[in-house]
């Protein structure tokens, strides 16, 4: 029920932000954006650094320094490794192990929608950099097949602390800045780094348990560098 509670919830948040989107006058005019460039995902806690590639969409206006944009983002699988106990036997028999879970992660893909605010006036053609700040929210999905080995290898009953892929079915919130780069008036580059907060709608009950799992996709911070394409229209 909670899984479907906030997928409805991110529904009614995306057809608001949508209708507002159509409706609001400074976004209904010239200057439509895209974006195309890579990303990293700084994810730390025994995982390595996740790569990937993302593509953006969005509109901002000359007279205007709010503007917004959509991410789709794909992040490649990343490596991790933790050491845990792990136990084997029963009874007379038990015996608890010392080992290190290693392996890799599921890819993510992520739907994400920016709202951003220049901090110089963007109206200005002569100004060549435009930094700006930033918050989002996203929703964040994972797929494929997560392989991992205990080492030393052996018939154990339980690891003490197990596996969560947080981010199965998930939502975040960041916050961040960035800055563009006009090479020309069409064309620019434009880099934002944010530190993201993920909830996962799937894993609810290993929250009372913070140590008990080892969560391949926590909390973290985030850069993505690309090239921005503005096509200017007077009438959208």
């Amino acid at each position: 029920m909670k899984k479907i509670f906030f997928i409805f919830i991110l529904f009614l948040v995306y057809t608001s932000v949508q209708a507002q989107y159509k409706k609001a006058s400074f976004l209904n005019k010239k200057g439509r954006t895209y974006d195309l460039g890579g990303a990293m995902g700084i994810l730390g806690g025994g995982n390595s650094p996740t790569l990937g590639f993302y593509f953006s969409y969005g509109k901002e206006r000359s007279d205007k320094r709010l503007f917004h944009w959509f991410d789709l983002e794909y992040k490649r699988k990343s490596s991790f490794s933790y050491n845990s106990i792990a136990k084997s036997g029963f009874g007379n028999t038990e015996k608890f192990t010392p080992v290190t879970v290693s392996g890799k992660s599921l890819s993510t893909f992520t739907y994400r929608y920016n709202l951003a605010y220049y901090l110089l006036n963007n109206g200005d053609e002569d100004k060549k950099i435009l930094p700006f700040v930033s918050a989002s929210l996203s929703y964040i999905g994972a797929g494929g097949t997560m392989r991992y080995t205990i080492s030393p290898s052996s018939n154990y009953s339980s690891v003490e602390k197990g596996l969560e892929e947080k981010g199965n079915l998930g939502m975040g919130a960041g916050l961040g800045a960035g800055a563009v780069y006009r090479i020309n008036k069409k064309i620019a580059l434009k880099a934002t780094a944010a530190y993201y907060f993920i909830y996962s709608l799937e894993t609810e009950d290993n929250a009372k348990l913070p140590n008990s799992v080892f969560v391949t996709i926590p909390n973290h911070p985030a850069l993505n560098i690309g090239f921005r394409w503005l096509l200017e229209r007077e009438n959208d």
